[in-house]
């Protein structure tokens, strides 16, 4: 377990964090490291990465102002996980994916990303569901709209 950079408490934060994420498998490392010019108890932004005793990894980050209240900060999509679009163009489902991956401050692996139209999913607009699977059988689900002003009708 290793803190760069960022005070005791939101180290021990992260770390609870990982430990309460749900997942069945692990952590063996832990790594916080201030993603921020500088990190205080005021504010600072921190990258949480993780490794599993399975092998699989993950990666979270987090942001937190004066006032001292947590604001998320949404990392990127795991690259070993590609998302599969059923009824949807790949612009709108990667955004869908990364979009249903800031839902968790410290996710546990993922296993799959099913992005799924249940409507009409055209350039200008579409309505659907998104489900992730963690590696530990868990999953989250979520439904979203878009809507495209610029975009020719479909």
């Amino acid at each position: 377990m290793t803190c760069v950079g960022v005070p005791a408490s939101t180290c021990s934060e992260a770390m609870e964090g990982v430990r309460t994420n749900g997942s069945t498998v692990p952590a063996v490392a832990i790594r916080v490291v201030c993603a921020a010019e500088a990190c205080t108890e005021a504010e600072g932004a921190v990258a949480v990465d993780v490794l599993y005793a399975d092998g699989s990894r993950s990666s979270s980050s987090y942001g937190w102002s004066a006032a001292n209240q947590p604001v998320e900060i949404p990392a990127p999509p795991p690259v070993a996980v590609v998302p599969i679009c059923i009824g949807i163009d790949q612009k709108h489902c990667r955004s869908m994916a990364e979009s249903a991956l800031g839902e968790r401050r410290f996710p546990p692996p993922i296993r799959s990303i099913v992005v799924r139209c249940t409507g009409v999913c055209v350039p200008a607009k579409g309505k659907g569901t998104t489900v992730v699977t963690y590696n530990d059988g868990s999953t989250d689900n979520g439904d979203w709209t878009y809507e495209d002003a610029g975009a020719p009708p479909g």
